[in-house]
């Protein structure tokens, strides 16, 4: 960034279909003289911003692997100082969780505004960290006005070429107390921790 400069930066989330956020942490990484000068906001993809960070830190330098995150135990003005100015997880002045419970999926934009003159700076990287809920059908159903007398799921399990991953492939079955049956599949996915 540079005086009265804006930098746009975007991430395509597009996670499975329905995810809702449950948690939401921004990493910023950039070298600038004097922090005071910079505006930086996330904005998800209906136009819902969040303030991470306005006018912070004084004539402090550079920020190091950011983590704006609303359960930091320090919030940004409070963690200004040495050189970098911020590094690690800090509590932005904004409020993440107003983004909880919205769609993950779509383009996510890191928005900084340089709003004063006489130095700038580099724009080194940014990145999300999202922890998401999605509702899974819970059973198959069958309806013939008659109760469930038996549901029943196997399994198989798929692993894959990558280390740690691995997918669950469950097969549902219902009878009613007439013998009347239906079926689905659901795949379950499981991703090695990052």
């Amino acid at each position: 960034p540079g005086a009265g400069v804006v930098t746009e930066a975007t991430i395509e989330l597009t996670p499975i279909a329905g995810a809702t956020i449950y948690d939401i942490n921004v990493l910023v990484d950039l070298d600038h003289s004097w922090s005071d000068d910079l505006d930086v906001y996330i904005i998800a993809p209906d136009g819902t911003s969040v303030e991470l960070a306005t006018d912070v830190c004084g004539s402090s330098d550079n920020w190091a692997d950011v983590i704006f995150d609303d359960e930091a135990s320090i919030t940004v003005n409070g963690a200004c100082g040495g050189n970098p100015t911020l590094d690690g997880p800090v509590k932005p002045e904004g409020h993440l969780y107003d983004l909880d419970s919205m769609p993950v999926s779509g383009t996510w934009t890191l928005m900084i505004t340089d709003d004063a003159g006489g130095d700038g700076g580099t724009f080194n990287t940014f990145g999300l960290s999202v922890e998401y809920t999605m509702t899974i059908p819970a059973y198959p159903i069958v309806d013939d006005d008659c109760e469930i007398s038996s549901l029943t799921y196997t399994d198989s399990e798929t692993t894959g070429m990558c280390p740690g991953y691995m997918a669950v492939n469950r097969l549902w079955t219902v009878f009613d107390n007439n013998g009347s049956s239906n079926t689905c599949n659901q795949t379950i996915t499981f991703l090695p921790a990052s």
